[in-house]
């Protein structure tokens, strides 16, 4: 993750993953391994991360630093999608660890989806430091109905096109209408939306995999053509062995041979 030192910027200028106002090796927050510490010269601490879209995080850890005075011991996580209104999601007090480079797990509390998140250190028990903050979600965190749109528009573009033929369209017109009642419900989840983009993929490629085999697939307007006929091939030629003229050697050992008789 790219990092940054300074404070969040307003939402659609942030041009980095992570901001980490104060921080000293931020870079060890992000890096997969809890080996190096990133450190804060107070108690409270304020790390952002941000998205390219807003993502649903379900789960997060923190790995504590290399000294018991300095891990956290109080925290609360917001979203946010405005850069403005924060919500919380996730709040911790009373928080220990047994020992360094502890990698602790939090389910969120209530997750959502968010294109920001902050971590929000209220207390340690000296000045701060950590070894490593993740973020998690399931496979579904980043689908959206954004996503679902484009795999609708396609399989309309697919029925109404004349390139294709017309036994594997209601298949296509099919799954289009699931995938429109999917994006008009308000409560559809992310699982459901992944499922109808899948649909219509498949059935728009089983559309064009058919239009490839030529097996039912002709240009608009026209009829199917006649099939092919039989390939010909000339019947074999064979010599006539009793018509086979002898070659002038053979010819003239003949004749001596008669002579000596």
């Amino acid at each position: 993750a790219s990092v940054s030192a300074s404070a969040m910027p307003a939402i659609d200028a942030a041009t980095t993953d992570a901001y980490l106002p104060g921080a000293t090796n931020g870079a060890n927050l992000f890096n997969n391994a809890n080996s190096a510490n990133t450190t804060w010269a107070s108690r409270t601490a304020e790390i952002y991360y941000s998205f390219n879209k807003p993502a649903a995080v379900t789960m997060y850890t923190i790995s504590s630093g290399t000294a018991a005075d300095t891990y956290p011991t109080a925290w609360v996580l917001y979203g946010t999608n405005d850069g403005t209104q924060w919500t919380p999601l996730d709040a911790r007090s009373g928080e220990s660890w047994e020992w360094a480079r502890y990698t602790r797990p939090f389910t969120v509390e209530s997750p959502g989806k968010y294109k920001i998140y902050r971590l929000s250190i209220a207390d340690a028990a000296g000045n701060l430091s950590i070894s490593e903050l993740e973020l998690f979600g399931s496979a579904y965190a980043f689908i959206d109905k954004s996503d679902l749109l484009p795999a609708i528009q396609n399989g309309r573009a697919a029925v109404d096109s004349p390139d294709y033929g017309a036994d594997e369209k209601p298949a296509v017109a099919a799954a289009v209408a699931a995938g429109q009642a999917v994006y008009d419900d308000p409560d559809a989840a992310s699982r459901e939306v992944s499922a109808a983009m899948a649909a219509i993929d498949a059935a728009v490629a089983r559309l064009i995999a058919v239009r490839k085999a030529g097996l039912n697939w002709r240009p608009s307007g026209t009829t199917a053509p006649p099939a092919p006929s039989p390939a010909r091939t000339a019947a074999p030629t064979t010599s006539n062995p009793r018509r086979r003229r002898a070659s002038p050697a053979s010819a003239s050992a003949a004749r001596r041979s008669r002579a000596r008789q």
